[in-house]
């Protein structure tokens, strides 16, 4: 961000005062009271973390930078990931790095895969609900400000993936205590028309956090469908004793 020196004139002192300019993009990003990604509080501040990400309006994101987020909004030590160039990053590596972190906070990103799978991570991402389709269109272009906020924004939702929350499908869950176990229930939202479907495909429970397999369908072109609002849902009875801390949903047709 530019900077220059103002002089007031007060009387017979001369006041020199730094005065900051810049496009609506980069004040935001810079300005305590609105920056979304400012460093996480819960956060010791180390030489790493200790000043905002300002991004230029219009420029393309570099590794450095989106290590620099991740840092800063997870609190995972990003110095191992590689991302240290000035290199704009591209969406493919970006999913790859928000996947190590993912993994660093607990989460097993290989549930429900099938061999082979984890070595495309955008699609493993796309099921986690990290990147949609609209997405990764082209997963060798760079990353510009607009889809790293939704990244960043996807990813703080899946590590912390509460009841009532819709994932970027648009899909939330309730969990409810029965005689034996746990009710899930999956939603997908308020529908213009029949035709929505939203199946719970698979679940699984490992170190106390509950992975949901699920699919979703909708209306095909030239079949009749009841012009009313629907709301799919699905939901499934799981033999638990007590509450998962945590449910990670896994999308299966994306």
């Amino acid at each position: 961000m530019k900077r220059f020196l103002t002089a007031l004139a007060l009387g017979s002192l001369l006041v020199v005062l730094p005065v900051a300019y810049g496009t609506a993009t980069e004040q935001s990003w810079t300005d305590p009271g609105v920056n979304k990604y400012q460093p996480n509080k819960n956060i010791p501040v180390t030489q790493h973390n200790k000043t905002k990400f300002a991004p230029a309006s219009g420029k393309k994101i570099t590794c450095g930078e989106f290590a620099r987020v991740l840092a800063d909004t997870t609190g995972v030590n990003t110095g191992d990931l590689g991302l240290k160039s000035e290199n704009p990053i591209t969406l493919e590596t970006a999913a790859g790095a928000v996947l190590e972190v993912i993994k660093n906070k607990g989460i097993d990103i290989a549930a429900f895969s099938d061999p082979g799978e984890l070595d495309d991570p955008l699609a493993t991402a796309k099921k986690l609900g990290l990147v949609n389709n609209t997405d990764t269109d082209n997963q060798k272009r760079c990353l510009d400000i607009k889809t790293l906020e939704k990244i960043i924004d996807n990813l703080l939702l899946t590590l912390d993936f509460q009841e009532g929350k819709e994932n970027s499908y648009g899909v939330s869950y309730m969990l409810t205590p029965q005689p034996q176990g746990y009710k899930l229930e999956l939603m997908w939202g308020k529908k213009p028309s029949s035709g929505y479907e939203i199946k719970i495909k698979e679940t699984l429970v490992k170190n106390n956090t509950l992975y949901v397999k699920y699919e979703t369908s909708e209306p095909q072109p030239g079949a009749a469908y009841l012009t009313v609002i629907t709301y799919p849902s699905d939901f499934k009875v799981i033999d638990i004793e007590q509450k998962p801390d945590r449910v990670v949903l896994v999308k299966e047709n994306i």
